[in-house]
């Protein structure tokens, strides 16, 4: 795996932790919309990182 890879599955397990253990309860509709879409936006990359880009 190379570098950058690797740092958006560490980017990317971070959002997930991040919605495990933050209670977004107390967020306004707008920062669990951008929190959501820029999880979402880090898994597209990462996929495309590793599934399209032939090595």
């Amino acid at each position: 795996m190379e570098i950058g890879a690797g740092v958006v599955v560490v980017v990317a397990v971070a959002y997930g932790l991040g919605f495990a253990i933050l209670s977004t309860r107390e967020w306004s509709e707008e920062a669990r919309r951008r929190y959501t879409l820029g999880g979402a936006l880090l898994i597209a990359v990462l996929a495309i990182v590793l599934l399209a880009i032939p090595w």
